[in-house]
Order: C-alpha cells, then structure tokens, then sequence
C-alpha cells in the first residue's frame, strides 16, 4: 500500500489552529470577558485574546475549502468525522461523570453527549458537516461561475457577514444570522475564498521561490 505524502505546512497550521480552538474552549469555560468589568485589563485582554485564536476556527475552513473544491465527496469521511466526536464526547462525558465532575442532569445533557453533532451542542462540527455534504454542490457552482462572479460572491459575503456587523455592531440582523462567526453563511464564504485562492492562482509553483531567492 503506497502511503499519502502530507505537506508539512497545511498540518503544522492545523496543529497551531487546534490549540487556538482549545483556548478558546478554555476563555468560554472561564466567562471569557463577561466575567470581568468592563474596560479592565482583564476585558482587553480576554477580548483580543478571543479575537486572535478566533483565526484557528476560519483556518480550518480555509483549509478544507482548498483541498475539498476540486474533490470529489467522500461520504466515508463524514462517517469517520462523527464517529470521532461521537467517541470523544461520550469518553470525555462518562470520565467526567465517573470522576464526579458533573453530575447527571436529565436526559436533555445525555442527549447532548451522545449525538453532539446532531444536537448542535458541539457548535463548529455541526455546521462543519453541514458544508462538507454540500461541498459538491458548492464545486459545481464554483466549476461554472466566471472569476470576476466567484470574486463579486466573496466580497458581498465578507461585506454581509463581516464587515457590516463589525461597523454596525449595535444591529442584530445580520450578527444574529452569522451566529457570531460559527454559521453556515460564513463557512460558505471561507469555502468560497479559499477555492478562489486555489483555482486563480497566477504564480507557478516555482516562480515565487525564485522570485524571493533573487531578492
């Protein structure tokens, strides 16, 4: 069996994003910012914080987008994707229950812990799953739209979905649909992007590598 070479740098950038994801498990757990006054060092410091390692979550979009848009769907993966947080979630709730960190609450917080990307309790899968079973739609749209209608798509949902509620965060419509950045809109956006980025490239392989040596 001939085994996949990895690139280095995609799963370097995973790992880093990972522990991002982690501390911002760690800041939610803790209050985050709501837990201390506003306008300490303390509020700015869980704010950019947040802010910062927020990036680990659309990298890891960014990334699928990139290697899934000129794929083909592997429902195989989906089912080792759930079957992964299925277990996780289960060990990490039957340790916690064992070691009487939590105690048993109903059959809602059971519910939770057994199907977790079905329930939403897990944010990010859920609506991770959502965009990969979509993707070949997403593919075939991006196959047949123009570069100057695949670039229009993106600047309108970052101007939707980003800028409009970073300028007007005083209104819920838009915020409320993006679901704070965990949304199905805006990790079709980030799909978008990144096979933009990948299909559009003007540079060869090696032409930037020449290009800084000479510099």
């Amino acid at each position: 069996m001939q085994l996949t070479k990895r690139k280095t740098g995609p799963e370097l950038l995973r790992i880093v994003c990972m522990l991002m994801i982690i501390c911002l498990h760690y800041i939610r757990a803790a209050g985050g910012s709501g837990s201390v006054a506003f306008g300490s060092w303390q509020y700015w410091f869980y704010s950019t914080l947040r802010g910062l390692c927020f990036i680990g979550v659309n990298c890891f979009v960014l990334i699928t987008g990139y290697y899934q848009c000129d794929k083909t769907f592997s429902f195989t993966r989906i089912i080792k994707l759930l079957f992964e947080v299925w277990f996780f979630s289960d060990l990490i709730y039957i340790v916690l229950l064992l070691t009487k960190q939590i105690s048993y609450s109903g059959i809602q917080d059971l519910l939770y812990a057994v199907f977790p990307v079905f329930t939403n309790s897990d944010g990010c899968t859920s609506i991770y799953v959502i965009v990969i079973t979509f993707s070949p739609l997403f593919n075939i749209i991006i196959a047949k739209i123009s570069k100057k209608v695949h670039l229009a798509l993106i600047i309108l949902g970052v101007g939707f979905f980003s800028v409009w509620p970073t300028v007007f965060l005083f209104s819920n419509g838009f915020t409320d649909f993006l679901a704070t950045g965990y949304g199905v809109p805006w990790f079709i956006i980030l799909y978008f992007t990144a096979s933009y980025v990948k299909k559009y490239r003007t540079l060869p392989k090696n032409q930037l590598k020449r290009i800084l040596s000479a510099t």
